[in-house]
């Protein structure tokens, strides 16, 4: 661009632009060697990875069951006040009535334990007052005999809400161990038998875990017993029953265990 003085002498107006701070030359040298290696890399990151191989292994369950007689019994006892007025019997004398009941029967006084205790409302029409009091109470015995001569009591006490509430073993905990130590042996003896059959040997377990089992109580569906009843009654796949008596409770247990294959 030129622009003239008033002696029409040209000026010259173009301007030349620059970087002050130049590359060095080392860094240019060092980046293209860096680019051609990333663009060498990014099409193999997008390649899929071949999954990893597992190596030879098997995987068996084992279980193991027992069945016992319940020495645990435990009984549901509710008492409601009854009658009204004059003749209204409350839960208070109840209470003393069923623990001296127990206690001649000659049961530990820390098996009777209390469950819960509230007020119920009753429309005032049927009552004069307009709140009838309970309490729930869960009474554990030994045996069928015991649970008869229970109920003999509470017929006799005029209670009548009273059932089988669940039934239990004193050594449920260790007995469901011991199958569980059964259980596991039994997979590795099928794992054992299995491989041999082909020629092969288990090796190092590397996975075990115990396969989830409901417990017995959730199987079992009790009937409401009376004082003149001795048998009871459960219904479920898990029991045998015995004539006279309680039924048998089984007690399992299953492990799953995944064997490696050992190395010929």
């Amino acid at each position: 661009m030129y622009l003239s003085r008033s002696d029409n002498t040209p000026i010259n107006l173009a301007f030349r632009f620059y970087n002050p701070t130049p590359t060095p030359l080392y860094m240019q040298r060092t980046f293209l060697p860096f680019a051609f290696f990333l663009s060498t890399l990014l099409p193999l990151a997008a390649q899929p990875q071949p999954a990893a191989v597992e190596p030879p292994h098997i995987e068996v369950t084992g279980r193991a069951e027992i069945q016992v007689v319940p020495d645990e019994i435990h009984i549901s006892i509710e008492l409601r006040e009854r009658g009204s007025g004059k003749d209204k019997v409350s839960v208070d004398k109840q209470e003393v009535e069923l623990k001296d009941a127990v206690k001649a029967l000659g049961i530990d006084g820390a098996n009777l334990t209390l469950s819960d205790a509230m007020a119920d409302l009753v429309p005032k029409k049927f009552r004069d007052d307009d709140v009838i009091a309970r309490k729930g109470y869960m009474l554990k015995v030994a045996d069928a005999e015991m649970v008869r001569k229970v109920f003999l009591e509470l017929d006799r006490l005029q209670i009548e809400d009273a059932f089988i509430h669940h039934v239990s073993h004193s050594k449920e905990v260790q007995m469901r161990r011991e199958q569980r130590i059964k259980a596991i042996k039994a997979a590795k003896e099928k794992a054992d038998y299995l491989l041999e059959a082909i020629g092969e040997k288990a090796g190092a377990a590397t996975e075990v875990r115990e396969v989830a089992d409901a417990d017995f109580r959730g199987n079992v569906q009790t009937r409401q017993l009376y004082a003149n009843e001795l048998s009871v009654g459960y219904v479920g796949s898990d029991y045998q029953e015995l004539g006279v008596g309680f039924s048998r409770i089984t007690i399992s247990a299953e492990v799953y265990v995944k064997f490696g294959i050992a190395a010929r």
